[in-house]
């Protein structure tokens, strides 16, 4: 069973008390679970909890200076989330940046992404991306970083997506010059027929969820 209490609660218990409760955690852990349960070293991991906190990424806005605004229509699709990288962050590359985001998706993520290809299978949509892996140095345009195929790179920004029948997306990976410890994650969407509008209304919930998860994970990877 698990308890919801006050930190001073738990810390005025006798020891032999303390250790046999289960608490539920008053901050997150790194694991982005919706429930975990803690023992009584609670109160010595609270620093660390504070810390995931300030690196959980949150809904933002694209700044203007990012090359994926050029992309962008009136009826299209775009969603941005943004987290604070700290100062081991500042100092990596677009490059690696983009490579940790994009290929640590929670496992539950990777379970959809296998039923999604089942599903439109029938349809025509896309599920193999054949292309070469960026595994280190420099991203050039034509490799793929995981699924997602790179289309520009500078030092500043990767984009990376794919064009299909039904829609054509792209994922940037951004940071200003002037603030590197700040990374943006925007998702831009293009429908191209019904398919396409019908596709992004049954997924988006699912979207945000995932690549909300993605920029946390990233950054607390690189931490």
């Amino acid at each position: 069973m698990s308890f919801a209490a006050p930190l001073s609660a738990v810390q005025s218990l006798p020891h032999h008390q303390l250790i046999s409760f289960s608490l539920q955690p008053i901050c997150p852990t790194p694991r982005d679970n919706f429930a975990l349960s803690l023992d009584a070293e609670l109160a010595f991991n609270a620093p660390n909890c504070i810390e995931d906190k300030e690196m959980r990424a949150k809904a933002d806005r694209l700044p203007l200076s990012a090359k994926l605004n050029e992309h962008i229509g009136r009826k299209d699709f775009v969603d941005c989330f943004s987290v604070e990288l700290g100062e081991v962050g500042s100092h990596i590359t677009i490059d690696e940046l983009a490579r940790s985001f994009a290929t640590t998706p929670p496992k539950w993520a990777q379970f959809l992404l296998m039923l999604r290809n089942i599903l439109v299978k029938p349809f025509g949509l896309r599920i193999k991306f054949d292309g070469n892996q960026s595994q280190k140095g420099e991203c050039r345009p034509g490799e793929l970083i995981n699924f997602f195929r790179i289309y520009y790179r500078d030092n500043n920004e990767i984009l990376m997506g794919d064009d299909d029948t039904h829609l054509d997306y792209r994922v940037s990976v951004y940071r200003l010059p002037n603030r590197p410890k700040k990374l943006y994650a925007a998702t831009w969407v293009h429908r191209h027929n019904w398919v396409g509008y019908s596709y992004l209304f049954l997924i988006k919930p699912f979207h945000k969820l995932i690549v909300r998860s993605m920029v946390t994970r990233g950054a607390r990877s690189l931490s």
